[in-house]
């Protein structure tokens, strides 16, 4: 169990976040338990709200995988909120994942969000991996429907140093395909290590 108090202001110096939180977690076995409330002050739309929410996560992790529950209660602008989640995730041969979300967020007149995301991760060796990640956000107020695409591949060509090619494609929207190079520069001068 912990408490946590945060503060925050904008470049006016005005307040723009303050909260207090306290945390409750146990372990049982493959399960997480945790739950958390807090109370504090928003600045949105110009104007100071009041906050209150209250946050429960059950979460189950196995060798072959992991299943999860989010629910948050609260106010926002005075208004109640909810926000839902349900996760899970298979671990196959030790190379190839799926996980699984369903999120959605209710905010009464101002929101109502349904979003369905898949993720994906084949390891073809320790050094060379495919991800690829597939969403659709329903913006059920405003009866609009997005698609979200990317597919990543990528290779370690040495330690902590990698070459990515990447697809992205959104619908409504645009595309791009690009290819990206890390590269982990290891000075070893005598000199340099002195300073450190």
């Amino acid at each position: 169990m912990d408490t946590r108090h945060f503060y925050q202001t904008n470049a006016q110096r005005l307040l723009r976040e303050r909260l207090s939180e306290s945390r409750f977690y146990i372990d049982v076995g493959r399960f997480n338990f945790f739950t958390s409330g807090g109370f504090g002050q928003l600045r949105e739309v110009g104007q100071l709200f009041d906050t209150k929410f209250i946050r429960s996560k059950i979460d189950y992790q196995a060798p072959w995988g992991q299943l999860g529950v989010i629910n948050r209660f609260g106010t926002r602008r005075d208004e109640f909120n909810r926000f839902t989640s349900f996760s899970g995730g298979v671990n196959l041969f030790g190379k190839f994942t799926i996980d699984l979300d369903l999120d959605n967020f209710f905010w009464r007149a101002h929101r109502n969000t349904l979003i369905l995301r898949l993720r994906s991760n084949y390891q073809f060796t320790q050094k060379i991996g495919w991800r690829i990640f597939v969403e659709r956000v329903d913006e059920r107020l405003r009866d609009e429907i997005t698609y979200n695409f990317n597919s990543i591949f990528d290779y370690e060509f040495t330690p902590e140093s990698h070459f990515f090619f990447v697809v992205v494609d959104s619908l409504p929207g645009d595309r791009a395909v690009f290819a990206k190079l890390a590269y982990l520069f290891e000075p070893n001068l005598p000199e340099f290590a002195q300073f450190n």
